[in-house]
């Protein structure tokens, strides 16, 4: 936890959150283990504590699709319409984790300008064989 004070001279908790999700070729009891222990980790923030989660998540969530014809009422609001398209199975599982938790991935609602040696501004890492760029870790 880190405690840090508002301009109101108000205390302010984070908690903090670090971690690397096994891949999909892990043995499956090891993967149960690894979805356990986040959970329990996520539900030891209290309500009263700020959740800053920054995750090697092996997980590609995708974005929103701007014709999925939901309204504002029922739009998906854990991801934004930025960032890499493509959506793994582990990308579907974090998706209702981070929705049953009232989380969402901040990168994908905000532009951002690629580097000159980047196909994507939100990609985090290529695959050498394809070439293609995923978005695997993340903040939230």
């Amino acid at each position: 936890m880190l405690q840090l004070f508002d301009p109101a001279n108000k205390p302010m908790t984070y908690f903090l959150v670090s971690s690397y999700a096994l891949d999909s070729s892990q043995k499956p009891e090891e993967l149960e283990a690894h979805e356990n222990n986040t959970r329990r980790c996520l539900d030891a923030c209290a309500p009263t504590e700020h959740l800053v989660w920054g995750t090697d998540a092996n997980a590609s969530i995708g974005i929103r699709s701007r014709s999925d014809g939901s309204s504002d009422v029922d739009q998906d609001r854990v991801i934004g319409f930025r960032g890499v398209s493509h959506v793994n199975e582990a990308g579907r599982e974090l998706h209702i984790l981070l929705g049953l938790n009232g989380l969402c991935v901040p990168t994908t609602f905000f532009q951002k300008t690629p580097m000159r040696y980047r196909s994507s501004a939100h990609d985090t890492w290529h695959n050498v064989g394809n070439k293609r760029a995923y978005q695997l870790d993340h903040f939230f």
